[in-house]
């Protein structure tokens, strides 16, 4: 999609984040960044986190065989076993292949030890999930060496865990409070309807149904929102809170 996916997918910024509406293509954008990483970076080790084991099912290896599944065989591969993704004829310098290893965050101590050079986040707006990114950081950044070292994210707004919201649109740091710099921290937005794959008449039908609802801003507009439990309807996060 031209506009924010494709400024994300390029993004060469140490952690760019993708926030979006419902259907609004970021495990697709994340999954063509994964591939585009892998295949011009040969040989690199690659770490991939899910919030549950049954998303990769459900919906990382439907979205490889969507984008990638003429390929398979050729340019990837799959160890259901291992739960990783190969691309054993892109090698590296000491002739080994590159690998995908798909995680949930479930257990986040279990990330610790690996040393990729770089990773991604699907759906860091479920559950808290900010541990799991703090134990990211330093694998990642100071991982793997020869590669350069990036840690994605994408998923719909959810204020729940303010901590996505503080980093990336706020660029505050949740730790300490002190500022983040922007160009480390880039936010790129897209809205349901920015999605060109989907049927404009069942968006439309969305839209009236929710109207300028908090719920619509926050599924289709892709905005950080407090959808339930808001004593005052015009309470506004951004404006009255500090």
């Amino acid at each position: 999609m031209p506009g924010a996916q494709a400024e994300f997918v390029k993004s060469q910024a140490r952690y760019p984040a993708y926030v979006a509406g419902r259907r609004g293509g970021k495990t697709s954008g994340s999954m063509v960044k994964v591939v585009t990483y892998m295949t011009q970076n040969p040989g690199a080790y690659f770490i991939f986190t899910i919030p549950t084991a049954g998303d990769i099912e459900r919906i990382i290896m439907p979205k490889m065989h969507e984008f990638f599944g003429a390929f398979y065989g050729s340019l990837w591969g799959w160890l259901e076993k291992k739960q990783e993704i190969i691309f054993p004829n892109h090698r590296g310098p000491n002739g080994e292949g590159g690998i995908v290893f798909l995680r949930t965050i479930q257990e986040p101590q279990f990330l610790r030890g690996i040393t990729p050079a770089a990773g991604a986040m699907d759906e860091v707006g479920t559950e808290n999930q900010e541990e799991a990114f703090r134990i990211l950081q330093p694998a990642v950044m100071l991982g793997q060496p020869g590669f350069p070292h990036q840690l994605w994210v994408t998923t719909t707004p959810n204020v729940t865990w303010p901590w996505v919201k503080q980093r990336w649109q706020e660029h505050i740091n949740p730790l300490t409070g002190e500022a983040l710099p922007p160009a480390d921290y880039p936010l790129f937005r897209a809205r349901t309807q920015d999605n060109i794959h989907l049927p404009a008449d069942q968006v439309g039908a969305l839209q009236a149904e929710w109207g300028n609802s908090r719920w619509a801003l926050q599924e289709l507009e892709g905005q950080f929102i407090t959808v339930t439990g808001a004593a005052f309807d015009g309470l506004s996060p951004d404006v009255h809170l500090r």
